[in-house]
């Protein structure tokens, strides 16, 4: 009945935001299959932040979408803790559907559906750089007894970032800012939004941390003892 309800709900101009989980109560492609929308098997794993948990996904890949552009622009990350792969259908293009990716991970990820024995790795058939967020719209204009011009559904294959520690990481808070706007045609206001101050953070790959520490414990010393022991050197070569 809830599922029947939804499908009302979105054709007669509804809009819907839709954050799942992996393996959710309900079979997604039933609901929104003819919205081209639907949640891909298992959940996805990024290599690139072992440091904090293989199975938080790291967006990194943005569309051109006003939701998501100003963060694509400005090089933000957004991370979800436990995500499922969002899968996008081109046929629905055919039905009037437009379809959008919002958000996609590193060409590092990839959505595990076998962890044999609790070990990640990346298996023949696995969906490599998986989406995260996508977004289906349709026009109904000319549609009776709508509820607006346009129909909308977002789905998210996670939940957990929407917490309160969730929304203090990368572009999290600008991400449902700026879905919530798009929800309520206020799209010529979608930017990035000035954060109260806070304990600054900074999120870093596991190659970026490699970076900054050959920078930090290596470069930098060697940048001052150089210029001393180019010094002792022709000292020495005058004695």
């Amino acid at each position: 009945e809830e599922q029947r309800l939804l499908k009302h709900y979105l054709a007669f101009g509804g809009r819907l935001l839709m954050f799942l989980e992996p393996d959710p109560p309900f079979a997604v492609e039933e609901v929104f299959s003819e919205w081209g929308l639907s949640l891909g098997e298992g959940r996805i794993v990024d290599p690139t932040l072992a440091s904090r948990g293989q199975t938080v996904a790291l967006g990194s890949r943005y569309g051109e979408h006003p939701v998501v552009r100003a963060l694509g622009a400005a090089r933000v990350h957004t991370l979800f803790p436990s995500a499922a792969p969002v899968q996008i259908d081109p046929n629905a293009a055919g039905q009037g559907y437009q379809l959008a990716a919002l958000i996609g991970t590193g060409s590092k990820a990839w959505a595990e559906t076998e962890a044999a024995g609790g070990v990640w790795q990346r298996n023949e058939g696995e969906a490599k750089a998986p989406l995260v967020a996508a977004m289906s719209f349709r026009d109904h204009k000319q549609t009776e007894d709508k509820r607006s011009d346009e129909a909308r559904l977002v789905l998210v294959g996670d939940s957990d970032f929407l917490s309160n520690a969730g929304l203090a990481e990368g572009g999290n808070r600008d991400f449902i800012l700026n879905l919530v706007a798009a929800m309520s045609d206020d799209e010529p206001t979608l930017e990035l939004h000035a954060n109260s101050r806070q304990v600054s953070r900074i999120l870093l790959t596991d190659s970026e941390q490699r970076n900054l520490q050959l920078l930090v414990l290596d470069l930098v010393p060697l940048f001052f003892l150089l210029p001393g022991l180019v010094i002792w050197v022709r000292r020495r070569g005058y004695r």
